[in-house]
This record gives structure tokens, C-alpha cells and sequence, in this order.
């Protein structure tokens, strides 16, 4: 059941991995998407009748997501799986993050949470323009919690194109309203309060405390996105929105970086303005969000974390 916090996942048993495909997904020549190997894009080395490498042979693993995810255990548990197979730690967690997003509620628990916020963040924004999307934002967390209900039904039945298709095109669709949603709904905060003054410093903590928790569930959204790809068989095509997405999500996030270094700045020299005085304690949390390994690895940048950032995390 998708409600189970203490979950058994399934995860490739790389003990029994021909060595040469670890070589091959290690150099990039290959990609690994739950638990089939394939040619990356242009990096296809033989002739073949496909792209369709290997189905990768499973063990069970059990992990605890009460408590959310800790990748700094996820790595330190990886890490001795590096040495005796030589994949880096920063992919071999990235592959184990995907199975939990996958697999266990630990998405379900944060779509909820959002989706329990919205009609509080809906009190406090009366225009007309944030309110429709505001409602695309709801639309769109009830989408992925279908996606991720139809990918745990079809581990055990066939997938049907015909509903999957229509899901995607909506997914992607709603998707994009969302980053030009969380794109305007940051400044508007110190605008309604300059202008209209209609909301509190309670509410507009509120609001950014919404704003942090939206970005980061969506690189899991992302990645389930992609899965639904992966069930049809299209891998390339799963690659490619990851690829595309990360692009508009980044620029998403940098432009909230942007804005809480402005603020923050501001604040330390007594030049604050309201948003300022907010990140005094809201910081860490917007930090933790602009600096999370979990989400890089979703987004597939497991390959371009830097060495000294792993190893902080698996040194005992």
C-alpha cells in the first residue's frame, strides 16, 4: 500500500551485473531507468535491434520514510557498494532515491501536505490572477498523485498508452502554469504589502514557507513525470523531459535564490524590507531547499556532484 511508511523496495542486485555494463553506465554510454538498461541518446556502441540493453536483476531493500529521506545514510549505505563495484556513490544513491519516490509514500506525504496548505495560501491571495493559478497548482499535485497511483498499479498489470498519453500532455501542461505561478508569487508578497497592504508577516511567511515546500517536491514530481515514459517503453523520451524540465525548474529556483540573497543582504546591513525581516528564520529552510542533494540526484546530476560534497557524507 502506498500509505506503508516502512516499506520493502526493490533495487538492482549489482553483485550479479556484468561488470561491462557498469563500465558502460558509468561512462555515460548507457542509461539505467527502473531497472532497465539502454543506450543513451548517440552513445549506442553495437548494432542492435534496439535500445533496450538489460533488465537488471533485483534484490529487496527496506527503508523507513516516516521521517522523510536522509540521503547522507542513503550514501554512507552506498558506499561500500562503490568500492566493491566501482559505481560512483553519488548514481547508485540517485537510483535508490528514484525506487523510494516510486515505491513508498514518501511522495503521497508531501503531496498531501501541499495539498492541505493550499486552501489556507487561498485565504490570503485575493486576486483574481493568483487564484487561477493557485487552482492550476491543486490540478496539477492531483495529477501526480494519480501518476504515481497508476505507476504502482502497473507493476502488477499491463500499461494502457490510451490513458497514459492524455496524463502526460496534462502533466506537462500544468507543470509549466506552475514555475510562471511560483515565478510571480514571490514578489508579490512585498508588492501586495506596499501597495494594498493586505496581508500579515504571519500570512506571508506562510506563503514562502508554501513557495519552499512546492520546489522541492517538484523534482520527485519530475522524475515520476518521467517514469510514465519509462512504462510505455519510451526511455529517450523520459531522459529528455527530465533534461527539459530541470532547465525550467532551475531557472525557477534561482530566481527565488536571487530573491532571498537580495533580501537577506538587505537585512544585514539594516536595509531590510519586509520579505527581509521574513528570511531571518525562514533561511535555513530556503538553503536547505537551494542546496538539496535529493533533488539534484532526481533531476540527474548525480554524475556532477562534486567529489568533495560525496565524501562529507560517506566518511565515517
Amino acid at each position: 500500500m502506498l500509505e506503508e511508511t516502512i516499506k520493502v523496495i526493490m533495487v538492482p542486485d549489482w553483485d550479479k551485473v556484468d561488470p561491462e555494463i557498469i563500465k558502460l553506465i558509468k561512462t555515460g554510454h548507457m542509461h539505467l531507468r527502473e531497472g532497465v538498461v539502454y543506450w543513451a541518446k548517440g552513445k549506442k556502441l553495437s548494432e542492435g535491434a534496439g535500445s533496450i540493453v538489460k533488465h537488471l536483476p533485483f534484490k529487496e531493500m527496506t527503508v523507513d520514510v516516516s521521517q522523510g529521506v536522509n540521503v547522507e545514510q542513503l550514501m554512507k549505505a552506498t558506499a561500500a557498494m562503490q568500492k566493491s563495484i566501482g559505481l560512483a556513490v553519488g548514481l547508485s544513491t540517485g537510483i535508490i532515491l528514484a525506487a523510494i519516490v516510486i515505491q513508498t509514500a514518501y511522495l503521497s506525504q508531501k503531496l498531501n501536505k501541499i495539498q492541505a496548505s493550499i486552501d489556507k495560501i487561498a485565504v490570503e491571495i485575493q486576486t483574481q490572477n493568483q487564484l487561477f493559478y493557485l487552482e492550476k497548482l491543486s490540478s496539477y499535485m492531483g495529477s501526480i498523485m494519480a501518476a504515481h497511483e497508476m505507476l504502482a498499479v502497473s507493476k502488477d498489470s499491463e500499461a494502457y498508452p490510451e490513458v497514459i498519453a492524455p496524463l502526460l500532455a496534462t502533466l506537462a501542461q500544468q507543470r509549466n502554469e506552475l514555475c510562471t505561478f511560483l515565478m510571480n508569487l514571490i514578489g508579490w508578497i512585498d508588492h501586495s504589502k506596499a501597495i494594498e497592504n493586505k496581508i500579515t508577516d504571519e500570512h506571508a511567511a506562510l506563503i514562502v514557507d508554501f513557495v519552499t515546500s512546492v520546489l522541492d517536491v517538484m523534482p520527485k514530481s519530475i522524475y515520476v513525470e518521467s517514469a510514465l515514459y519509462t512504462i510505455l517503453g519510451k526511455y529517450h523520451h523520459a531522459d529528455a523531459l527530465v533534461e527539459s524540465a530541470a532547465i525550467k525548474y532551475k531557472s525557477v529556483l534561482n530566481s527565488y535564490r536571487l530573491w532571498a540573497s537580495d533580501g537577506y543582504d538587505k537585512w544585514l546591513v539594516g536595509q531590510g524590507s519586509r520579505s527581509s525581516h521574513l528570511l531571518v528564520n525562514k533561511f535555513p529552510d530556503i538553503k536547505n531547499l537551494l542546496h538539496s542533494i535529493e533533488n539534484q540526484l532526481l533531476l540527474g546530476d548525480s554524475q556532477q556532484l562534486c567529489k568533495q560534497q560525496l565524501e562529507c557524507f560517506v566518511t565515517p
